[in-house]
């Protein structure tokens, strides 16, 4: 069962910084207590609000944030709220209104992370969900309106935690690896290669590429044919989606939302790809989105087809949308899923069979052969052939060769707008 005993601010504070040394700011203004302090040896700013919404809470929020950008550093908020003070009527709105509009301001600028122990509804949720990752632990009370309760499943929870005491050890993890702002470069650790990657799905070869202790999984609850993680590769922090079997909505929107939150804080995306493609219940809206997220991110993007890729998803993943791209020999790279490519180009073929089914299967296996990663070569999407014992290196390598990536752009985009 989860924790449902809610840590006090002061044990909040003494335990996410580090020595549980810190500097309060702004003290006696507000419902929120704001400080800045050290984190895994980073510079990082929290405040909690943990009271009732009114003006100069709305004013101290804004002002922590303010400062937090003004120098640099990530921001973690800490949110339970039980409303605001209705006398105020309308202007109440005014205040969450303030607060959402400069988190969303900063989004992409300095790293912000939400975390919530207890009630996050209404305004306050939307603002929490806001931030670039929202953790929160399962006794939270978390909804835009009463009788909601998809927010675990839809996406807007990054990471489910037990307690408290959990989510404060993986918001650390986090700020240890995250660059400090948009402008900042990513941190270097120690680093052990390692032998060969494990074959298997795309949550054994992360699990194989990420040095060992570096990776955090997010959005686990939703988007079951996809993983996201965060995790290092040669000392440096990447970002890692592996796609399985069949592409839904959720894991559209999932990996999507992932990779724009590497793209603006300069995280390489890392994709493993093992997939028949989008699912018949894919939405044409959230597929959109997804190939919009990697074509329009300027971070470094490596793909790494382990099995099989078939269908639009090739020119999501890889086409021009990736920087480079390996494929294990035995890899399979196809418009079609085999069987279908045989119902579809070979139906005469079919006719008079004795054993409809091995015949169908037989005429499949010839069509991954004539579509391997090693035939594909060929057609110039694949960058180069890996093993399972060469993978890491090559992707290692490709990382570091790309550091200097420069992705000008022909035309004004307004979201890039200084």
């Amino acid at each position: 069962m989860p924790d449902k005993i809610k840590m006090t601010e002061k044990e909040i504070l003494k335990s996410l910084f580090d020595d549980s040394f810190y500097s309060e700011i702004y003290p006696g203004f507000g419902n929120v207590t704001a400080a800045y302090g050290y984190v895994k040896g980073s510079p990082a700013l929290t405040y909690i609000f943990d009271g009732v919404m009114d003006k100069n809470t709305s004013e101290k929020i804004c002002q922590a944030l303010d400062f937090a950008a003004k120098s640099g550093m990530p921001v973690v908020a800490v949110y339970a709220s039980n409303g605001a003070y209705i006398d105020d009527g309308a202007a109440v709105f005014g205040y969450y209104g303030k607060v959402l509009k400069k988190v969303s301001d900063l989004s992409g600028v300095i790293p912000q992370i939400a975390l919530t122990q207890g009630v996050c509804t209404g305004s306050l949720a939307v603002i929490a969900s806001s931030s670039d990752l929202f953790i929160a632990t399962k006794s939270a009370e978390i909804y835009t309106a009463p009788g909601n309760d998809t927010n675990v499943t839809d996406g807007a929870i990054a990471v489910l935690t037990e307690n408290m005491e959990e989510s404060l050890k993986i918001t650390a993890s986090l700020l240890e690896k995250l660059p400090l702002n948009n402008l900042a470069p990513l941190p270097e650790f120690e680093s052990e290669a390692p032998e060969s990657l494990p074959i298997g799905d795309a949550l054994a070869v992360i699990a194989g590429l990420a040095e060992k202790d570096s990776l955090v999984t997010l959005y686990e609850t939703c988007g079951k044919g996809s993983l996201t993680a965060f995790g290092t590769v040669n000392g440096a922090l990447c970002g890692f989606v592996g796609v399985g079997d069949s592409i839904e909505c959720e894991d559209c929107s999932k990996v999507a939302k992932f990779v724009s939150i590497c793209d603006a804080y300069g995280v390489p995306v890392v994709t493993i790809l093992d997939t028949d493609g989008f699912s018949k219940s894919a939405c044409l809206k959230a597929a959109v989105k997804l190939t919009s997220a990697y074509a329009n991110a300027s971070t470094r993007k490596i793909t790494l087809i382990t099995g099989k890729a078939y269908g639009s998803a090739l020119s999501v993943f890889v086409s021009a949308n990736a920087d480079a791209v390996y494929a294990y020999e035995n890899a399979v790279i196809a418009p079609l899923a085999p069987l279908s490519a045989v119902e579809f180009l070979h139906h005469d073929k079919l006719k008079g069979a004795n054993d409809l089914t091995a015949k169908r299967n037989d005429l499949a296996d010839e069509y991954k052969t004539e579509m391997s990663a090693k035939n594909a070569l060929s057609s110039g999407i694949i960058t180069a052939l890996v093993t399972p014992e060469t993978a890491y290196k090559t992707i290692a390598s490709a990382l570091d060769i790309t550091f200097g990536k420069r992705t000008p752009h022909g035309f004004d985009r307004k979201h890039n707008a200084q």
